[in-house]
């Protein structure tokens, strides 16, 4: 048995549901954190059912939460939704800004922006009255999503870069770096992006899917700096552990970095077949902002 179920036998033996219902928990983050997402979203709705078990409202909305945050990174943004708007019509709790953190971004990512940027600056408000620092990292990085579409690099770096220096070393921070890396990037320093994206393989290695982003953030810097094979290498981690993890966005934009690849190495067919690859995905999760991105990219 792994060690981070040990937990639920010691649990269920003692018939405390109060502890089951922490131990569910315990076990589904350490699943999220490591990207075995199915497995966590198997937990997640043991917790779920738990929760309404002893009718407890506020576990109930956080677990309703925490599904749609798992089935937003498996793709299932439909799905994932109404769980966030379930865990929403529970009202005020404790969780709340959490909950609105995860619904904004997946506004700004279907290219909704007003609404999400409406969801998230909630959220702020919310968190900032909590002292709930997770939370405030998630709302920035999920606005710097915007601005990264938007190509608005320098309110990328005004957005998260302070919010690395409140301290903590929590996947929140560590999932902050890709976008500062890419946005350095875009800027024109490739050597300040490239320490960033290292700093983020190094640091995000844990938590797999923040580690699929900063391969894809180290891959496009190697692309800037015409070190094409190591790009070819770490594109092609990127895209294994994406699709290992079962991480349909971060797939796509792997995909996006080996289409950048192949037209700096004067191989535009390969280009197109990996934008053409990538489009098929953004069309699945209704990623509208993004097939809008490539289309244009497409045009003679």
């Amino acid at each position: 048995m792994l060690p981070r179920e040990t937990a639920l036998p010691l649990a269920e033996s003692a018939g405390d549901l109060e502890t089951q219902l922490q131990a569910l928990t315990n076990v589904a983050d350490v699943y999220l954190a490591t990207g075995e997402l199915e497995a966590s979203l198997g937990y997640r709705r043991r917790q779920r059912a738990l929760a309404e078990k002893i009718a407890d409202p506020e576990a109930m909305a956080l677990a309703e939460c925490l599904i749609g945050c798992t089935l937003t990174m498996l793709g299932d943004w439909l799905e994932a939704r109404n769980h966030l708007e379930m865990a929403r019509s529970a009202g005020a709790s404790r969780d709340s800004a959490q909950t609105l953190s995860f619904l904004g971004g997946l506004d700004i990512q279907e290219g909704d922006w007003e609404t999400g940027t409406s969801l998230l600056e909630e959220a702020s408000r919310t968190a900032e009255q909590t002292g709930d620092i997770q939370v405030l990292r998630l709302v920035q990085l999920q606005l710097s999503e915007r601005d990264l579409l938007q190509e608005r690099l320098g309110a990328v770096l005004a957005r998260l870069e302070p919010m690395l220096a409140d301290g903590g070393a929590d996947p929140t921070s560590f999932a902050l770096l890709p976008n500062i890396a890419v946005a350095h990037l875009e800027m024109g320093d490739a050597e300040r992006a490239e320490d960033i994206a290292r700093q983020a393989v190094e640091q995000g290695g844990f938590y797999r899917l923040t580690l699929v982003d900063a391969l894809r953030a180290l891959g496009l810097v190697l692309v800037q700096q015409g070190r094409w094979n190591e790009a070819e290498t770490t594109f092609s981690d990127g895209l294994s552990l994406a699709r290992d993890v079962h991480y349909p966005l971060g797939e796509a934009r792997m995909l996006l970095g080996r289409a950048r690849l192949h037209a700096s190495r004067g191989e535009p067919e390969r280009a197109e077949a990996r934008l053409r690859e990538a489009a098929a995905i953004f069309h699945l999760l209704g990623a509208r902002p993004h097939i809008d991105a490539i289309e244009r990219e497409q045009r003679p």
